[in-house]
Protein backbone atom coordinates (compact mmCIF):
# COMPACT_ATOMS: atom_id res chain seq x y z
CA UNK A 1 0.00 0.00 0.00
CA UNK A 2 1.72 3.24 -1.19
CA UNK A 3 2.82 5.44 1.95
CA UNK A 4 1.91 9.40 2.66
CA UNK A 5 5.94 10.90 2.54
CA UNK A 6 7.41 12.95 4.83
CA UNK A 7 10.91 14.19 4.75
CA UNK A 8 12.77 15.03 8.06
CA UNK A 9 15.79 17.56 7.70
CA UNK A 10 18.17 19.01 9.52
CA UNK A 11 19.20 22.87 9.19
CA UNK A 12 21.48 23.95 6.33
CA UNK A 13 21.86 23.88 2.86
CA UNK A 14 21.44 20.08 2.43
CA UNK A 15 18.31 19.93 4.65
CA UNK A 16 16.59 22.70 2.49
CA UNK A 17 17.69 21.19 -1.06
CA UNK A 18 16.76 17.85 -0.23
CA UNK A 19 14.89 18.12 2.43
CA UNK A 20 12.50 21.39 2.10
CA UNK A 21 12.73 22.40 -1.67
CA UNK A 22 12.12 18.25 -3.04
CA UNK A 23 9.78 17.72 0.09
CA UNK A 24 7.54 20.86 -1.18
CA UNK A 25 8.06 19.31 -5.08
CA UNK A 26 6.65 16.32 -4.22
CA UNK A 27 3.36 17.78 -2.01
CA UNK A 28 5.05 16.22 0.78
CA UNK A 29 5.23 16.65 4.81
CA UNK A 30 8.45 18.20 5.81
CA UNK A 31 9.49 18.44 9.27
CA UNK A 32 12.46 20.47 10.40
CA UNK A 33 14.46 19.47 13.54
CA UNK A 34 15.06 22.46 16.12
CA UNK A 35 18.28 24.35 16.33
CA UNK A 36 20.55 23.16 19.13
CA UNK A 37 23.65 21.51 20.65
CA UNK A 38 22.39 18.30 18.91
CA UNK A 39 21.70 19.54 15.71
CA UNK A 40 17.88 19.28 16.54
CA UNK A 41 16.44 15.39 15.58
CA UNK A 42 13.41 15.87 13.80
CA UNK A 43 10.30 14.98 15.86
CA UNK A 44 8.81 11.31 14.31
CA UNK A 45 5.66 11.75 16.55
CA UNK A 46 2.27 11.19 14.11
CA UNK A 47 4.79 10.06 10.89
CA UNK A 48 5.04 6.17 12.07
CA UNK A 49 3.26 4.92 9.64
CA UNK A 50 4.66 7.40 6.33
CA UNK A 51 7.77 6.72 3.93
CA UNK A 52 10.14 8.54 6.18
CA UNK A 53 13.07 10.19 4.31
CA UNK A 54 15.90 11.17 6.98
CA UNK A 55 18.11 13.80 5.45
CA UNK A 56 21.69 13.54 5.95
CA UNK A 57 21.13 13.81 10.12
CA UNK A 58 21.34 11.09 12.12
CA UNK A 59 17.96 9.35 12.45
CA UNK A 60 16.32 8.54 16.20
CA UNK A 61 17.24 4.76 17.02
CA UNK A 62 13.26 3.96 17.36
CA UNK A 63 12.89 5.36 13.48
CA UNK A 64 9.52 4.20 11.53
CA UNK A 65 9.85 1.02 10.03
CA UNK A 66 8.93 2.25 6.11
CA UNK A 67 11.89 4.62 6.70
CA UNK A 68 15.13 5.95 4.41
CA UNK A 69 18.70 7.85 5.33
CA UNK A 70 19.85 9.92 2.41
CA UNK A 71 23.34 10.20 3.69
CA UNK A 72 24.33 12.52 1.42
CA UNK A 73 28.11 13.31 2.01
CA UNK A 74 27.84 13.07 6.11
CA UNK A 75 30.65 10.23 6.57
CA UNK A 76 29.54 10.52 10.25
CA UNK A 77 26.85 8.53 9.70
CA UNK A 78 28.50 4.92 8.90
CA UNK A 79 28.95 4.20 12.84
CA UNK A 80 25.52 4.65 13.21
CA UNK A 81 24.82 2.61 9.94
CA UNK A 82 26.50 -0.15 11.00
CA UNK A 83 24.35 -0.77 13.49
CA UNK A 84 21.17 -0.22 11.82
CA UNK A 85 21.33 -1.84 8.86
CA UNK A 86 17.70 -1.99 8.34
CA UNK A 87 16.81 1.13 7.78
CA UNK A 88 16.33 2.06 4.15
CA UNK A 89 19.52 3.94 2.79
CA UNK A 90 19.72 6.44 -0.62
CA UNK A 91 22.90 7.58 -2.01
CA UNK A 92 23.55 11.33 -4.06
CA UNK A 93 26.22 10.37 -6.51
CA UNK A 94 26.98 7.41 -8.38
CA UNK A 95 30.67 7.48 -6.72
CA UNK A 96 28.76 7.82 -3.07
CA UNK A 97 26.71 4.89 -3.93
CA UNK A 98 29.80 3.05 -5.07
CA UNK A 99 31.51 4.08 -2.02
CA UNK A 100 28.45 3.04 0.33
CA UNK A 101 28.37 -0.34 -0.95
CA UNK A 102 31.72 -1.18 -0.25
CA UNK A 103 32.00 0.35 3.23
CA UNK A 104 28.72 -0.99 4.41
CA UNK A 105 28.46 -4.65 2.38
CA UNK A 106 24.79 -3.37 0.96
CA UNK A 107 23.83 -3.77 -2.13
CA UNK A 108 19.93 -2.21 -1.61
CA UNK A 109 20.71 1.39 -1.80
CA UNK A 110 18.89 3.65 -4.34
CA UNK A 111 20.63 6.07 -5.83
CA UNK A 112 19.31 9.82 -6.40
CA UNK A 113 20.88 12.60 -7.93
CA UNK A 114 20.70 16.03 -6.34
CA UNK A 115 18.19 17.57 -8.45
CA UNK A 116 19.97 21.09 -10.20
CA UNK A 117 17.98 24.92 -8.80
CA UNK A 118 16.72 25.91 -12.20
CA UNK A 119 13.81 24.83 -12.13
CA UNK A 120 12.33 26.85 -14.67
CA UNK A 121 15.29 25.90 -17.19
CA UNK A 122 16.28 29.86 -17.24
CA UNK A 123 19.42 30.49 -19.95
CA UNK A 124 22.58 32.65 -19.36
CA UNK A 125 21.70 36.17 -21.01
CA UNK A 126 24.46 37.94 -20.30
CA UNK A 127 27.62 40.12 -23.24
CA UNK A 128 30.87 39.15 -22.91
CA UNK A 129 32.92 37.23 -20.48
CA UNK A 130 33.45 39.84 -17.12
CA UNK A 131 32.57 37.48 -14.04
CA UNK A 132 33.64 34.30 -13.05
CA UNK A 133 32.53 32.67 -9.69
CA UNK A 134 31.76 29.75 -7.12
CA UNK A 135 28.80 29.30 -4.71
CA UNK A 136 29.76 26.97 -1.21
CA UNK A 137 31.23 27.09 1.99
CA UNK A 138 35.16 27.92 2.28
CA UNK A 139 36.02 24.67 0.85
CA UNK A 140 34.26 25.27 -2.76
CA UNK A 141 37.97 27.64 -3.73
CA UNK A 142 40.20 26.29 -1.24
CA UNK A 143 43.07 28.27 -0.17
CA UNK A 144 40.98 31.46 -2.17
CA UNK A 145 43.29 34.42 -1.74
CA UNK A 146 43.53 38.18 -3.06
CA UNK A 147 46.46 37.38 -5.13
CA UNK A 148 44.28 34.68 -6.73
CA UNK A 149 41.69 37.59 -6.86
CA UNK A 150 44.43 39.85 -8.60
CA UNK A 151 45.15 37.62 -11.44
CA UNK A 152 41.69 37.27 -12.85
CA UNK A 153 41.29 40.95 -12.08
CA UNK A 154 44.78 41.30 -14.67
CA UNK A 155 42.64 38.88 -17.31
CA UNK A 156 39.75 41.41 -16.53
CA UNK A 157 38.02 38.70 -14.75
CA UNK A 158 36.14 39.73 -11.56
CA UNK A 159 35.74 37.06 -9.28
CA UNK A 160 32.85 36.54 -7.06
CA UNK A 161 32.77 33.91 -4.14
CA UNK A 162 29.70 33.65 -2.91
CA UNK A 163 29.41 32.09 0.80
CA UNK A 164 26.38 33.68 2.30
CA UNK A 165 23.12 31.95 0.83
CA UNK A 166 19.54 30.53 2.71
CA UNK A 167 16.81 29.89 -0.63
CA UNK A 168 16.67 28.75 -4.27
CA UNK A 169 16.29 32.20 -5.31
CA UNK A 170 19.84 33.33 -3.91
CA UNK A 171 21.54 30.50 -5.72
CA UNK A 172 19.90 31.45 -9.01
CA UNK A 173 20.69 34.99 -8.58
CA UNK A 174 24.28 34.08 -8.39
CA UNK A 175 24.45 31.99 -11.60
CA UNK A 176 22.72 35.08 -13.14
CA UNK A 177 25.52 36.97 -12.27
CA UNK A 178 28.54 34.58 -13.22
CA UNK A 179 30.01 33.47 -16.79
CA UNK A 180 32.02 31.27 -16.35
CA UNK A 181 32.20 28.71 -12.61
CA UNK A 182 35.22 27.71 -11.37
CA UNK A 183 35.48 25.30 -8.57
CA UNK A 184 38.58 24.10 -6.94
CA UNK A 185 38.62 21.44 -4.31
CA UNK A 186 42.08 19.40 -4.12
CA UNK A 187 42.58 18.79 -0.54
CA UNK A 188 39.54 16.53 -0.69
CA UNK A 189 40.39 12.60 -0.23
CA UNK A 190 38.79 9.21 0.79
CA UNK A 191 35.12 9.46 2.11
CA UNK A 192 35.30 13.54 2.03
CA UNK A 193 36.18 12.62 -1.39
CA UNK A 194 33.98 10.26 -2.62
CA UNK A 195 30.82 11.09 -1.15
CA UNK A 196 30.45 14.15 -3.31
CA UNK A 197 28.41 14.81 -5.99
CA UNK A 198 28.49 17.14 -9.22
CA UNK A 199 25.65 19.33 -8.38
CA UNK A 200 28.03 22.41 -8.87
CA UNK A 201 28.67 21.81 -12.07
CA UNK A 202 24.68 20.71 -12.85
CA UNK A 203 23.36 24.15 -11.73
CA UNK A 204 26.21 25.94 -13.60
CA UNK A 205 25.14 23.88 -17.17
CA UNK A 206 21.93 24.37 -16.69
CA UNK A 207 21.92 28.21 -17.00
CA UNK A 208 24.77 27.19 -19.54
CA UNK A 209 27.28 28.18 -18.10
CA UNK A 210 30.52 26.33 -18.46
CA UNK A 211 32.45 25.07 -15.64
CA UNK A 212 36.38 24.56 -14.85
CA UNK A 213 37.12 22.97 -12.35
CA UNK A 214 39.69 20.50 -10.08
CA UNK A 215 38.99 16.89 -11.70
CA UNK A 216 37.14 15.42 -8.34
CA UNK A 217 35.82 11.75 -8.80
CA UNK A 218 32.57 12.40 -8.65
CA UNK A 219 33.01 15.34 -11.14
CA UNK A 220 34.62 12.86 -13.95
CA UNK A 221 32.04 9.70 -13.27
CA UNK A 222 29.12 12.12 -14.29
CA UNK A 223 30.47 15.29 -15.90
CA UNK A 224 33.39 13.98 -18.40
CA UNK A 225 33.41 15.91 -20.64
CA UNK A 226 30.82 18.53 -19.39
CA UNK A 227 33.22 20.67 -17.73
CA UNK A 228 36.87 21.57 -17.88
CA UNK A 229 39.54 19.71 -15.96
CA UNK A 230 41.99 21.51 -14.25
CA UNK A 231 44.73 20.08 -12.05
CA UNK A 232 46.65 23.19 -10.99
CA UNK A 233 45.63 26.96 -10.51
CA UNK A 234 47.76 27.52 -13.90
CA UNK A 235 45.56 25.23 -15.76
CA UNK A 236 42.57 27.25 -13.85
CA UNK A 237 43.86 30.59 -15.20
CA UNK A 238 44.41 29.52 -18.86
CA UNK A 239 40.72 27.94 -19.15
CA UNK A 240 39.34 30.29 -17.99
CA UNK A 241 41.16 32.54 -20.49
CA UNK A 242 40.77 30.40 -23.14
CA UNK A 243 36.54 30.37 -22.73
CA UNK A 244 37.47 34.29 -22.27
CA UNK A 245 39.03 34.12 -25.80
CA UNK A 246 37.73 31.61 -27.76
CA UNK A 247 33.32 32.39 -28.36
CA UNK A 248 33.15 28.46 -30.33
CA UNK A 249 34.94 26.96 -27.36
CA UNK A 250 32.68 28.57 -24.50
CA UNK A 251 29.65 27.73 -26.60
CA UNK A 252 30.76 24.37 -26.99
CA UNK A 253 31.57 23.38 -23.70
CA UNK A 254 28.17 26.15 -22.52
CA UNK A 255 25.85 23.56 -24.87
CA UNK A 256 27.75 20.08 -23.44
CA UNK A 257 27.24 21.44 -19.78
CA UNK A 258 23.24 22.06 -20.45
CA UNK A 259 22.65 19.02 -22.36
CA UNK A 260 24.13 16.66 -19.29
CA UNK A 261 22.09 19.31 -16.31
CA UNK A 262 18.93 18.19 -17.87
CA UNK A 263 19.54 14.30 -16.23
CA UNK A 264 19.33 16.32 -12.31
CA UNK A 265 16.20 18.81 -13.49
CA UNK A 266 14.00 18.38 -10.77
CA UNK A 267 11.56 16.43 -12.89
CA UNK A 268 13.17 13.64 -13.28
CA UNK A 269 15.06 13.43 -9.94
CA UNK A 270 11.33 13.80 -8.18
CA UNK A 271 10.34 10.34 -9.96
CA UNK A 272 12.81 8.37 -8.64
CA UNK A 273 11.29 9.20 -5.07
CA UNK A 274 8.27 8.09 -6.16
CA UNK A 275 9.88 4.64 -7.22
CA UNK A 276 11.03 4.06 -3.41
CA UNK A 277 9.42 1.29 -2.33
CA UNK A 278 6.53 1.62 -0.35
CA UNK A 279 6.06 5.33 -1.82
CA UNK A 280 2.79 6.80 -3.15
Amino acid sequence: MPRKMTFLRWHGASGEIRGSQMGAYLGATVVIGNQGPDRGIPNVRGHENDLCIFVKGQPPDDFPEHSYLDMMDAKDRFPWLDRHPEIGLVSISETAHKCMEHRLSRHDIHFIPEATCNWEREQRNRDGIRRAGVMGNNNAFWGYSKDIEKKFASMGIEFHYEQRYQSRRDVIEFYRSIDIQCVWRPHLRGHDSALRNPLKIGNAGSFGIPTVAYPEPAYVTEGEGCFIPAETMEDMFREVGRLQSDPIYYRDMAQLALARSEKYHIDVVSKLYRQLPGAN
